[in-house]
């Protein structure tokens, strides 16, 4: 298939290498697993590098050879082989595994072949639903599960909360994607419950980049809606004059634990790392309407 960048015109089709980088959590091996940057992709512009998300302007054909390559850097690590044309570095320093891609001549990716990544229709909600290859989700949800070994699930965020789940054993996962409004309305507590209904033991869980406390600004009425919800949730607000700074991700492990999931959070800062991520309120904050997603993926062990 030849693909073409909508914007300037320019192919995919020829040698070409991404590098494409993402992080791991101890905590969620064995299965693979990554929370991927925004480095190493195709898209252009505002959504330069691996966008994953068409809903803000960017083309559908850029989201979906990112979401091949995201792909093939998955099964190069995982797949057991490193392939023709993609020789994965890992960086001890910073925690990132980086998985150089590489395209033939046709624009073919050199890789092994990839599990199929089965994607979520996000609409701030709190519904989960469970998806196999061969029965992809198409309704709207925020919480996906998976037992299909032969595929792997998808959140996407540019500030939101990703966080991915796994059952003891590696093989029932979960994705879950948490705003505020859906970590209020209780997404988290759905889909622990949907996969508690399926497996037995405990969940072991992590939170990926989203935007941190000191970079997230709310107004009294988000810190009045989960204080009325549970006083526990106080301390999560630092008041600034009339305004709060949210501790989003503080508040999700808070709410993980109070579920009963070890759940540990990786702390990286999708607003003020503009090089690695994407993010909503950065690009809103520029005067842009136009912003990328970041991916996270996670997959049952084989």
């Amino acid at each position: 298939m030849a693909f073409q960048h909508e914007k300037d015109g320019s192919s995919y089709i020829g040698p070409q290498q991404h590098d494409l980088r993402f992080f791991t959590m101890p905590l969620l091996a064995p299965c693979p697993h990554g929370f991927f940057t925004r480095r190493g992709g195709v898209s252009l512009g505002a959504f330069d590098g691996l966008n994953v998300s068409s809903s803000r302007g960017d083309s559908r054909e850029n989201c979906i050879r990112n979401m091949a390559l995201a792909g093939a850097a998955l099964a190069t690590v995982y797949g057991g082989s490193e392939g023709a044309g993609a020789l994965p570095r890992h960086s001890a320093s910073d925690g990132f595994t980086t998985v150089s891609v590489k395209t033939g001549a046709s624009g073919d990716i050199i890789a092994p072949a990839s599990r199929t990544l089965l994607m979520m229709h996000q609409v701030h909600g709190h519904r989960v639903s469970y998806a196999t290859c061969d029965a992809p989700q198409t309704d709207p949800c925020d919480g996906l599960i998976t037992d299909d070994p032969t595929g792997m699930i998808c959140v996407i965020t540019a500030d939101c909360l990703p966080i991915l789940l796994r059952n003891e054993a590696g093989t029932l996962v979960g994705a879950v994607h948490a705003g505020w409004r859906g970590l209020l309305n209780g997404v988290v507590q759905e889909t622990v419950a949907e996969m508690t209904s399926r497996t037995s033991g405990p969940l072991f869980a992590a939170i990926g980049p989203s935007i941190q406390q000191k970079s997230y600004e709310v107004g009294p009425e988000v810190r009045d809606a989960f204080v009325r919800s549970s006083s526990a949730f106080a301390v999560f607000f630092k008041q600034i004059q009339e305004t709060f700074l949210f501790d989003l991700p503080g508040a999700g492990v808070h709410v993980l634990s109070s579920c009963g999931v070890t759940v540990v959070s990786g702390g990286q800062d999708t607003y003020s790392n503009a090089p690695d991520f994407f993010s909503c309120r950065r690009r809103a904050h520029q005067g842009s309407p136009l912003f990328g997603c970041n991916l996270s993926v996670i997959g049952p062990r084989s």
